[in-house]
Order: C-alpha cells, then structure tokens, then sequence
C-alpha cells in the first residue's frame, strides 16, 4: 500500500533486500552521553514511501531554521543506574511551567524512559492571582512513576509495533490567599500512552551542512503516536473548576505528538519529523536531524585514501578483503560507493581486534571503479579508498 509521507529534503533511501533489515537491540545500541546538535528545517518535500522499503528522492536543502543542543548526562543517582538525563520544561499553564530532566536507561528488553527527576523550583502566582504573596513550591524530587516508556524495543526491526505507558507525580505545595490556601499540598500526574509501529526501512543520508550529505546509515522508520494527560490534586482532591482557575492550570488537558523518527544504532534518531497533533501523519510541523553526523564521500572524484586502510586484490574480479585498523574495538560499517555517489553495497563489521581484515563478495557489482568507507558506530571515517573490478 502506498502512503504519502511529508518530509523534509535530502532524505535519501535506497533499495534494499530483506535480509539488509537493521536489526538494533542492547548489544549494538549507542547509548553514552554528550552533547548533540540537532538541525531544524521547515521546508517539506512530498515523497512516496511504497510497501515496507522505503524510497524517498532526495532535493537540495535551501533553508535552515537554527539549531538545538541536546546535553544527555551520566549521574550518581539511588534511584537510577546506569542512566542518561535530558533536561526538559514541563508545562502547568500556558505561560508557566517547570524545568524537570527525563531519565532514559537502555535495557536488554528496550530503551525506555524510567523516571523523571525535579530540583527545587519557588514561582510567584501574581500574574494569575494579582496577589503578591501567592506562591507555588516545588520541592526536590525524584517523580513517582509508575510503568515505562518504550522508546525503542529491543530487538526491533521491520513491522514491529509496540505500546507503552508511564504515569509520573510531581509534588508541591501552593499557597493562595483568595482560596485560603497555605502551603496546601499540590500534585500533577502525567498519564503518558505511547504508540510506536516500524513502518519502513532502508539506507538513508541526511544533509550535514554547507551543501554536503552524511554517509549512507541504515535505518528503521518509527511512527510515534505520543499522549499526555494532566490531572491536578489539591488537597489530595482532584482540582475544581475554580482552583483550577485561580491557579491558571487546565484541568485534564491534553498533549497529543505525531512524529516519524529515522533510527540507526544511536540512541540519538538520525532524523526527526514532527506532525503534531496531525494523525494522518501529512503535515509536517518541523524536522530535527542530528547535525553530527560526518558527511560521506559523494564521488570517487576524491583521490585521499587514509593510511591505515586497504583493499586487496585490486583489481579483483570477485573477492576483495578490506584491511582496517581501529582504536577501541566495536561495530563499523563498509560501504561502497559508485561513480555517482550511491551506496551500492553496505556490510556491517563486529570485531575486536586493532587490525580488522574483512573478505567481502563484490560478485554483483559491475565492472567499474568504486570507492569504500569504513565508518565507526559513531559514524566517523576510520578508513577510506577506491577499488577496482575487472572482469
């Protein structure tokens, strides 16, 4: 079945056979702290997605709408270990929230988010009360929480579908003279429902800046249908229309997300398209792509080849063994380009050792000069060069 997918420029996907289907679970999932850009474009391109490969025709970016930083930290924490901290704002009122840090751990079931921390936050209510000495406190607190959200399973590759759902407390206390309240006891509970289907699959590069495109990463296409719904207690009574008033809150509202995330072995999507509350998945709000991704040769034109990488026999007929040396033993990906660019053939690489020698079949490949990349699970060049097949 043919679907319409509205997505920003310079996706690019390329056909694939079955047995190319990613494959993430624990074992090959980067999970590690650090600080990430994330690039956001508005423009959008129409693009057809056909059956469960994807195919999507790239178009130049033309405009940019800034960036983000993404700052995951590794804490000391009693309740978490063996966890990453994404700072977040956490909406009470249209105008007014608190800053709250989302607590992610990988786990050989799933990535999931298991908790959400709070520091201290004091805020005046007097622009919603017009009294001065009306307050809300939010103490310290590691949330109550209750369930997980599944980020990504594990393992998960193509038509997969899984459902989640978190509930998470927040505490405090709000002081308003108007209602006689002081220092009366406040929560906000989060009932978080998260579904997540793996729609499609392929190779796909994304723009990294100045007019050049990252090397091609296998990917799964996720879609996330994400909902949030807010309760308040006071008094460990659910709010009234009139507290709920006084205290500018929505009583029961609703935060509902659409997006389609491009998934390698990152914990960090390679891409992001966001839809909001658009169900039909055709309106794209915004795209986020994570700007660190190096970009990849894009013709053979390029003649340096890193001294630590090489390709025998060559020219070869059929079999070529590429030769490779790496610093911290992990997974690589060897790919092969044509004259135009494209990846003709990709082989995913696990070893340990410090010099890698990996035999690789170029039986279907013409004859014809072509050029690899070996590129570490972080996707940085460890070893480039051409080969040529003669028959």
């Amino acid at each position: 079945m043919k679907s319409i997918l509205l997505l920003f420029c310079a996706i690019i996907v390329s056909t694939t056979q079955a047995n190319a289907q990613l494959i993430i679970n624990n074992s090959n999932f980067d999970f590690k702290f650090g600080s990430y850009t994330s690039n956001r474009t508005s423009q959008t391109v129409f693009s057809a997605m056909t059956g469960s490969n994807l195919n999507v025709t790239a178009a130049p970016v033309s405009s940019f709408d800034g960036s983000t930083q993404l700052n995951y930290a590794a804490r000391q924490n009693p309740a978490f270990t063996d966890a990453l901290y994404l700072e977040s704002f956490e909406y009470l009122t249209a105008t007014a929230g608190f800053n709250i840090q989302n607590v992610y751990t990988a786990e050989d079931n799933g990535y999931k988010q298991k908790g959400v921390l709070i520091d201290e936050q004091r805020y005046g209510l007097e622009m919603v009360t017009k009294n001065p000495k009306d307050s809300l406190i939010i103490p310290s607190q590691v949330a109550v929480t209750k369930g997980g959200r599944v980020i990504l399973k594990f393992p998960v590759t193509a038509g997969d579908v899984w459902n989640s759902e978190m509930t998470w407390t927040a505490t405090g206390s709000a002081t308003i003279g108007g209602a006689f309240l002081d220092n009366a006891p406040i929560s906000k509970i989060g009932i978080i429902t998260q579904h997540d289907s793996i729609i499609g699959w392929g190779k796909a590069q994304i723009p990294t800046g100045d007019g050049k495109l990252s090397a091609f990463y296998d990917v799964l296409i996720e879609q996330r249908t994400y909902i949030q719904i807010d309760s308040f207690y006071l008094n460990n009574q659910p709010v009234t229309p009139l507290y709920a008033g006084l205290l500018g809150i929505s009583q029961g509202k609703v935060t509902k997300e659409n997006s389609r995330k491009f998934w390698r072995n990152s914990m960090i999507a390679m891409a992001t398209v966001s839809y909001g509350t658009d169900s039909t998945f055709t309106n794209p709000q915004s795209t986020t792509f994570d700007g660190k991704i190096p970009a990849g040769p894009t013709s053979v034109d390029e003649n340096t080849v890193l001294s630590n990488s090489i390709a025998y026999p060559n020219p070869t007929e059929n079999d070529v063994t590429i030769s490779y040396n790496q610093t911290n033993g992990s997974m690589a990906t060897i790919e092969f380009f044509n004259l135009l660019g494209t990846v003709v053939k990709s082989v995913p690489v696990f070893s340990q050792a410090e010099t890698v020698n990996v035999p690789v079949s170029l039986n279907e490949l013409a004859s014809g000069l072509y050029r690899y990349s070996v590129r570490n699970l972080n996707g940085v060049v460890i070893g480039q060069g051409n080969v040529t097949v003669a028959r």
